[in-house]
């Protein structure tokens, strides 16, 4: 299922209830704006939309946070991370937090402490916020070039991972100032995932098409790798409900969808649906479907 939209899509997130979040982006012209769009995956198998509101710059990154009902976090261009309520008669975030000086890569909720996010940004630092709070409760610094993603631990609440242009991956601890452990990639990494199966297993992928899985108990060497890609992987996703499966997105166009199997990773399929950058891909805990944004201004629905 292939759903055109009006602008390029850059983020997409699914939620326990069948609802899935995009976000979209008008990169050309005098205007620079877009918006964030809730659908409803009906019992039909059919997408019906349910909210609809437009953002006043480019977004990044969007996340449905807490119970996951209602609202979403989304990150902006603008060095803002934006609160929305689907409930919220308002069309404007509920709230907005702005302290990064350039625009923000991500926001990763903490999947057991529901009360923290990360952001990263291309300002070269990691914010831990408070779900609630106005301000960032700490800054981590360590990369030396822009964070294209931070996130959290599936299964150890304090444990996060970071990716940067500077060619590395770091592991940090958010009780502890400084990053625990750096793995040197020689490559720029674009985007992470960590396993929800076991708590040690991360994916990467590079900006030269290779997708890594990394062991956090030994980050000086990699596990396995793979050049599935021609281009700059922008999506990398490790299914919640296939353990070992996982799947990427790149701009040379292609979802491809992998499987670890000891310390290789095989290609199970290949999907050229789309006519430009893949830039997001998010799976369905419930549907067993996974969703693939991109630049193409469409979304698809791919039953797997």
């Amino acid at each position: 299922m292939q759903v055109r939209t009006s602008n390029q899509v850059d983020s997409l997130d699914w939620n326990p209830f069948n609802n899935l979040a995009v976000t979209t982006s008008c990169l050309t012209g005098k205007i620079w704006n877009g918006e964030l769009i809730i659908y409803e995956f009906t019992s039909q198998k059919e997408l019906k939309e349910v909210r609809r509101f437009a953002t006043y710059g480019g977004n990044t990154c969007v996340s449905w946070i807490g119970d996951k009902r209602s609202i979403l976090v989304s990150a902006s261009d603008d060095g803002g991370i934006h609160f929305w309520s689907i409930i919220n008669k308002k069309d404007k975030p509920i709230r907005s937090l702005v302290e990064h000086d350039d625009i923000v890569t991500s926001v990763s909720e903490n999947n057991i402490d529901k009360d923290v996010l990360l952001s990263s940004s291309w300002d070269l630092s990691i914010k831990l916020w408070p779900a609630k709070a106005e301000h960032s409760l700490t800054t981590f610094n360590g990369h030396f070039d822009f964070v294209w993603d931070v996130k959290w631990n599936a299964k150890l609440k304090d444990i996060f991972a970071s990716s940067s242009q500077d060619g590395t991956i770091k592991l940090w601890d958010q009780r502890q100032p400084n990053a625990t452990a750096t793995v040197s990639c020689n490559q720029p990494i674009s985007r992470l995932s960590w396993s929800n199966f076991s708590e040690h297993l991360l994916a990467s992928g590079a900006q030269d098409g290779t997708v890594s899985i990394v062991d956090s108990r030994k980050p000086s060497e990699v596990v396995t790798q793979n050049r599935m890609h021609s281009a700059n992987v922008k999506a990398v996703a490790f299914s919640p409900t296939q353990e070992n499966v996982l799947a990427s997105g790149s701009d040379d166009f292609k979802v491809s969808i992998m499987s670890l199997e000891g310390n290789t990773i095989k290609v199970n399929k290949t999907i050229e649906s789309h006519t430009d950058y893949v830039r997001c891909l998010s799976w369905s805990t419930t549907q067993g479907v996974l969703a693939s944004g991109s630049w193409d201004k469409s979304f698809i629905i791919h039953n797997l």
